[in-house]
């Protein structure tokens, strides 16, 4: 039994060649959202995030909810400070955009070709079955995504 949940005790070993991960692309993109609320939680509790303060479950819930673009809030975004309001904003685009899609494309634009393993976890996140053209579709993903945002913000800056 300890032998078939062994990968998830110890999921990243060194082999000469790199890092060899040994979850599946669905387990590192879980554990990626995972990471992402419980990391944007701590950062929505520390002091100055938030008027009143708030509770670690309302934390939680905030981040999760951010991270997965559902727009839910225990409490109304109103009451964060500027800085727990720039913690969730980022949230939200991280988790909009996809954390691979904006690690991918960051690697794209530095001219680096993807390793072989990424480039399994981008299509299983873009839910391709070639991995031809995901540099091109990154791209795509991002200026389309950027472009709407601004003309959201320029409409909303009228009002």
């Amino acid at each position: 039994m300890r032998q078939r949940y062994r990968r998830y005790l110890r999921p990243l070993t060194r082999s000469p060649r790199g890092p060899i991960i040994h979850l599946s692309p669905p387990e590192i993109l879980l554990s990626g959202f995972l990471g992402l609320g419980m990391l944007g939680a701590c950062l929505l509790k520390l002091p100055g995030m938030h008027q009143q303060g708030l509770s670690w479950l309302s934390a939680l819930f905030t981040a999760t909810s951010a991270v997965t673009v559902t727009g839910l809030s225990v409490t109304p975004l109103s009451d964060f400070t500027l800085a727990g309001q720039t913690i969730v904003l980022i949230l939200i685009q991280l988790g909009g955009l996809g954390f691979m899609t904006i690690a991918a494309l960051s690697l794209v634009m530095l001219g680096q070709r993807l390793p072989m393993h990424q480039t399994s976890l981008l299509r299983e996140a873009l839910n391709r079955s070639s991995s031809r053209e995901i540099g091109r579709l990154l791209k795509i993903i991002t200026a389309f995504a950027l472009t709407l945002e601004l003309a959201g913000a320029s409409l909303l800056a009228l009002d």
